[in-house]
Protein backbone atom coordinates (compact mmCIF):
# COMPACT_ATOMS: atom_id res chain seq x y z
CA UNK A 1 0.00 0.00 0.00
CA UNK A 2 1.63 3.64 -0.78
CA UNK A 3 0.19 6.26 1.53
CA UNK A 4 0.74 10.18 0.55
CA UNK A 5 1.36 12.37 3.74
CA UNK A 6 1.39 15.91 4.71
CA UNK A 7 0.78 17.72 7.81
CA UNK A 8 0.20 21.01 9.18
CA UNK A 9 1.38 22.48 12.66
CA UNK A 10 1.56 25.16 14.83
CA UNK A 11 4.23 27.37 14.34
CA UNK A 12 5.87 30.03 16.66
CA UNK A 13 8.08 33.53 15.02
CA UNK A 14 11.53 34.37 16.06
CA UNK A 15 13.59 37.54 17.02
CA UNK A 16 14.01 37.90 13.05
CA UNK A 17 10.18 37.23 12.39
CA UNK A 18 10.78 33.65 10.78
CA UNK A 19 8.97 30.45 11.10
CA UNK A 20 9.87 28.07 13.14
CA UNK A 21 7.57 24.64 13.58
CA UNK A 22 9.97 22.28 14.75
CA UNK A 23 8.38 18.98 17.11
CA UNK A 24 10.61 19.92 19.51
CA UNK A 25 9.96 23.26 21.10
CA UNK A 26 6.32 22.82 22.38
CA UNK A 27 4.51 23.17 19.52
CA UNK A 28 1.48 20.94 18.19
CA UNK A 29 0.17 19.00 15.42
CA UNK A 30 -3.08 20.75 13.97
CA UNK A 31 -3.55 18.66 11.11
CA UNK A 32 -2.87 15.30 9.02
CA UNK A 33 -4.07 14.32 5.37
CA UNK A 34 -2.63 11.26 3.55
CA UNK A 35 -3.78 9.60 0.42
CA UNK A 36 -4.19 5.88 -0.05
CA UNK A 37 -2.58 4.81 -3.39
CA UNK A 38 -5.04 6.72 -5.93
CA UNK A 39 -8.01 7.05 -3.29
CA UNK A 40 -9.63 10.76 -2.90
CA UNK A 41 -7.56 12.49 0.39
CA UNK A 42 -8.72 11.50 3.79
CA UNK A 43 -7.90 14.55 6.10
CA UNK A 44 -7.77 14.62 10.10
CA UNK A 45 -7.99 17.46 12.36
CA UNK A 46 -5.43 16.95 15.89
CA UNK A 47 -5.65 20.41 17.10
CA UNK A 48 -7.48 23.69 15.97
CA UNK A 49 -8.98 26.75 17.99
CA UNK A 50 -12.78 25.92 15.98
CA UNK A 51 -12.75 22.42 14.87
CA UNK A 52 -12.79 19.74 17.29
CA UNK A 53 -10.50 16.55 16.67
CA UNK A 54 -11.31 14.47 14.67
CA UNK A 55 -12.71 11.14 16.86
CA UNK A 56 -9.69 8.29 16.91
CA UNK A 57 -7.76 10.44 14.94
CA UNK A 58 -4.74 8.87 16.67
CA UNK A 59 -5.90 5.06 16.36
CA UNK A 60 -7.23 5.77 12.28
CA UNK A 61 -3.88 6.84 11.16
CA UNK A 62 -1.66 4.28 13.23
CA UNK A 63 -3.84 1.81 11.04
CA UNK A 64 -3.01 3.70 7.80
CA UNK A 65 0.72 3.52 8.90
CA UNK A 66 0.85 -0.06 9.71
CA UNK A 67 -0.31 -1.04 6.88
CA UNK A 68 1.59 1.33 4.60
CA UNK A 69 4.45 0.18 2.33
CA UNK A 70 5.32 2.71 0.90
CA UNK A 71 4.94 6.49 2.99
CA UNK A 72 5.33 9.52 0.21
CA UNK A 73 6.30 12.86 1.08
CA UNK A 74 7.39 16.15 -0.06
CA UNK A 75 10.64 17.10 2.63
CA UNK A 76 9.23 13.91 4.55
CA UNK A 77 11.98 14.36 7.29
CA UNK A 78 9.87 17.41 8.57
CA UNK A 79 6.65 14.80 8.15
CA UNK A 80 8.32 11.87 9.28
CA UNK A 81 9.97 14.24 12.60
CA UNK A 82 6.02 15.50 13.67
CA UNK A 83 4.79 11.94 13.30
CA UNK A 84 7.38 9.83 15.43
CA UNK A 85 7.39 12.77 18.23
CA UNK A 86 3.55 12.23 18.07
CA UNK A 87 3.59 8.90 19.26
CA UNK A 88 3.12 7.40 15.46
CA UNK A 89 6.05 4.07 14.71
CA UNK A 90 6.54 3.28 11.00
CA UNK A 91 9.03 1.29 9.87
CA UNK A 92 9.07 0.84 6.54
CA UNK A 93 10.42 2.49 3.06
CA UNK A 94 10.32 6.05 2.73
CA UNK A 95 10.22 8.21 -0.33
CA UNK A 96 10.80 12.11 -0.56
CA UNK A 97 9.89 13.62 -3.92
CA UNK A 98 11.74 16.93 -2.78
CA UNK A 99 15.15 14.47 -3.03
CA UNK A 100 14.09 13.09 -5.87
CA UNK A 101 13.46 16.48 -7.16
CA UNK A 102 16.83 17.06 -5.86
CA UNK A 103 18.65 14.17 -7.74
CA UNK A 104 16.86 14.58 -10.89
CA UNK A 105 18.11 18.52 -11.60
CA UNK A 106 21.61 17.35 -12.13
CA UNK A 107 23.32 20.28 -10.53
CA UNK A 108 21.22 23.03 -11.62
CA UNK A 109 19.97 25.62 -9.13
CA UNK A 110 16.45 25.46 -9.36
CA UNK A 111 13.34 26.07 -6.41
CA UNK A 112 12.55 22.67 -4.40
CA UNK A 113 9.40 23.83 -2.77
CA UNK A 114 5.81 22.05 -3.69
CA UNK A 115 4.62 24.22 -5.60
CA UNK A 116 8.35 24.79 -7.92
CA UNK A 117 8.40 21.02 -8.35
CA UNK A 118 4.59 21.02 -9.54
CA UNK A 119 4.99 23.94 -11.73
CA UNK A 120 7.84 22.22 -13.73
CA UNK A 121 6.18 18.98 -13.76
CA UNK A 122 2.74 20.18 -14.80
CA UNK A 123 0.74 18.82 -12.09
CA UNK A 124 -2.02 20.05 -10.14
CA UNK A 125 -0.77 22.80 -7.49
CA UNK A 126 -1.02 23.56 -4.33
CA UNK A 127 -3.13 25.94 -3.27
CA UNK A 128 -0.71 28.71 -1.89
CA UNK A 129 -3.24 31.35 -2.03
CA UNK A 130 -5.42 30.10 0.30
CA UNK A 131 -2.99 30.61 2.82
CA UNK A 132 -0.52 33.43 2.22
CA UNK A 133 -2.05 35.84 3.62
CA UNK A 134 -2.27 34.43 6.91
CA UNK A 135 1.22 33.61 6.74
CA UNK A 136 2.18 36.94 5.56
CA UNK A 137 0.59 38.19 9.03
CA UNK A 138 2.51 35.18 10.86
CA UNK A 139 -1.16 33.27 11.60
CA UNK A 140 -0.90 29.95 12.98
CA UNK A 141 -2.62 27.02 11.11
CA UNK A 142 -4.45 26.36 14.69
CA UNK A 143 -5.87 29.66 14.19
CA UNK A 144 -6.72 29.82 10.14
CA UNK A 145 -10.52 29.24 9.46
CA UNK A 146 -10.52 25.24 9.43
CA UNK A 147 -11.96 24.82 6.20
CA UNK A 148 -8.91 26.78 4.62
CA UNK A 149 -6.81 24.58 6.36
CA UNK A 150 -8.72 21.59 4.93
CA UNK A 151 -9.07 22.48 1.30
CA UNK A 152 -5.23 23.59 1.50
CA UNK A 153 -4.04 20.73 2.82
CA UNK A 154 -5.88 17.97 0.81
CA UNK A 155 -4.40 19.96 -2.06
CA UNK A 156 -0.70 19.50 -0.86
CA UNK A 157 -1.21 15.83 -0.12
CA UNK A 158 -2.49 15.48 -3.93
CA UNK A 159 -0.08 17.53 -5.02
CA UNK A 160 2.66 15.76 -3.72
CA UNK A 161 1.43 12.47 -5.11
CA UNK A 162 0.82 13.55 -8.39
CA UNK A 163 4.60 14.89 -8.37
CA UNK A 164 6.05 11.43 -7.47
CA UNK A 165 4.32 9.87 -9.80
CA UNK A 166 4.95 12.23 -12.46
CA UNK A 167 8.74 11.88 -11.12
CA UNK A 168 8.65 8.18 -11.42
CA UNK A 169 7.19 8.40 -14.92
CA UNK A 170 10.76 10.13 -15.97
CA UNK A 171 12.66 6.03 -15.22
CA UNK A 172 9.63 4.51 -16.04
CA UNK A 173 9.20 2.99 -12.81
CA UNK A 174 6.35 2.73 -10.40
CA UNK A 175 5.93 2.22 -6.86
CA UNK A 176 5.27 -1.54 -6.95
CA UNK A 177 9.16 -1.67 -9.01
CA UNK A 178 10.42 0.65 -6.82
CA UNK A 179 11.84 -1.31 -4.25
CA UNK A 180 16.05 -0.17 -4.20
CA UNK A 181 16.83 3.41 -4.16
CA UNK A 182 20.19 2.28 -6.11
CA UNK A 183 18.07 1.24 -9.27
CA UNK A 184 16.78 5.14 -9.25
CA UNK A 185 20.19 6.31 -9.62
CA UNK A 186 20.92 3.84 -12.06
CA UNK A 187 17.61 5.44 -14.25
CA UNK A 188 18.95 8.50 -13.09
CA UNK A 189 22.28 8.62 -15.11
CA UNK A 190 19.98 8.58 -18.17
CA UNK A 191 18.05 11.63 -18.05
CA UNK A 192 19.10 14.17 -21.15
CA UNK A 193 20.32 17.00 -19.40
CA UNK A 194 19.79 19.53 -21.88
CA UNK A 195 15.40 19.91 -22.24
CA UNK A 196 16.32 20.42 -17.99
CA UNK A 197 18.05 23.70 -19.31
CA UNK A 198 15.84 24.45 -21.42
CA UNK A 199 13.15 23.86 -18.82
CA UNK A 200 14.99 26.22 -16.14
CA UNK A 201 15.06 29.20 -18.53
CA UNK A 202 11.99 28.95 -19.76
CA UNK A 203 10.50 28.81 -15.98
CA UNK A 204 11.72 32.58 -15.43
Amino acid sequence: MITTVDVETTFDVDDENKITSSPFNGNNLVSVGYKIDDNPVEYLCFYHRDEPPTPNAQKILQNVLDKTDVLIGHNIKFDFSWLVQCGFTYNKKLHDTMVMEYIMARGIKWGFSLEDCCKRKGVALKKSELIQPFMKNRVSYERIPWTIVDEYGRQDVESTYQLAIAQLSKFKINFESFSEISLFFERSKQLEQIPHRFELVSSK
